[in-house]
Parts: C-alpha cells; sequence; structure tokens
C-alpha cells in the first residue's frame, strides 16, 4: 500500500485493523487509505476471494509525462496486460495488473473528450491522430481534433 500512496498525491494509510477469524477465511486485514483523494476500503481475504481484471482502476493523467511515470510505477514487478502503446484506440493507453494483483488502466484526461466529443469530422480527426501517436500529445490531439493547424 506504501508504493501506491507514494505514486498519487493528495494520499495516505488511514489505518489497518486485524479481525481474528472471521467465516469462512480465517483472520482478515482491513486496510483503509486514500488514493488522490478518493477513500478505499479493502480486505485481504485469503485464497477465497482474489483480485482479477474484471474490475480495474482509471487513472487519468493530465499530460503524457504524468502517463509514462504513473505507469511505470503501477507496472513494476506486476504483469502488463496491454502494453502502452497495443490498444487500438490508443497508443499511450496501457492496463497492467500490479505486483499486489490489481488492475490499472493508465490513459489521459480528457481520453473521452478527444475520442467521443464532438462533432463527427472532429471525432473522427481525433480518433485518426491518436492511432498514428506512438506517445500521445495532448495539445495536438486537441488541435487537430478542433481543425487548428499550427
Amino acid at each position: 500500500m506504501k508504493k501506491h500512496i507514494s505514486i498519487f498525491e493528495q494520499s495516505k494509510l488511514v489505518y489497518t485493523k486485524v479481525i481474528k477469524n472471521p467465516p469462512p477465511f480465517g483472520d482478515a486485514e482491513i486496510v483503509s487509505f486514500e488514493l488522490a483523494g478518493q477513500q478505499f476500503i479493502a480486505i485481504s481475504a485469503g485464497p477465497y476471494f482474489k483480485l482479477n481484471p474484471t474490475i480495474s482502476l482509471m487513472v487519468a493523467c493530465s499530460t503524457s509525462e504524468e502517463v509514462d511515470k504513473i505507469w511505470e510505477e503501477l507496472s513494476e514487478g506486476g504483469t502488463e496486460l496491454m502494453a502502452l502503446g497495443e490498444y487500438p484506440f490508443s497508443k499511450r493507453y496501457g492496463w497492467c495488473k500490479d505486483q499486489f494483483g490489481a488492475s490499472w488502466q493508465v490513459l489521459p484526461s480528457n481520453w473521452e473528450e478527444i475520442l467521443f466529443v464532438g462533432s463527427e469530422e472532429q471525432v473522427q480527426r481525433g480518433n485518426k491522430a491518436i492511432l498514428e501517436m506512438k506517445k500521445i500529445d495532448l495539445e495536438v490531439l486537441e488541435r487537430v481534433r478542433l481543425g487548428v493547424s499550427d
């Protein structure tokens, strides 16, 4: 948990508590924490309940540099489910399972606007531009989407 708290601003460990022998899994550790100001409570439930990628936390980043930094830290020691650059709509999108088994998706903060909001022409330009990028440049994407040239 300390690793995750160090990645995101406005993050902290609130408390940990061990509950002795609740059925069906024996001792369970409860952890309350905040990541980026959002409160979470997690429980260690032994072999009965396991994390899986059907639920993942999405991290919307404001810059390409932030995407890279957070991706590197979250994926370290874990497993890449979709490496940066391999998802059909974005070459800077990444999906990983961290070293603890939690699933994370890392992408630009305005990805929905770039890919889905605006006229049909704007949406097509945004999608075309993002598919051609090896590293997402949000400023360039917004200019392309709006049809503004340098």
